[in-house]
């Protein structure tokens, strides 16, 4: 995981964007793959340094919605 979150400042703005929903929808980061599960741990670092990284570059934080498709 520390390679990942290294990686993540040298993402540009769209796939930084992109990642971050990725992180909070996706089944892959959720407990036991359920769509409604908890995130895991690893996906709350990664979500809040992709986070941050938006923050560091003044964008703005896309809205998770819990109906957000699932990619």
């Amino acid at each position: 995981m520390a390679s990942l979150l290294a990686e993540i400042p040298t993402w540009d703005d769209h796939m930084l964007a992109h990642m971050y929903m990725r992180f909070a929808t996706s089944r892959l980061f959720r407990v036991y793959h359920k769509p409604d599960g908890d995130l895991t741990d690893c996906a709350r670092t990664l979500l809040a340094r992709a986070g941050a990284e938006l923050a560091e570059r003044g964008l703005p934080i896309p809205e998770i919605l819990s109906d957000a498709p699932e990619s």
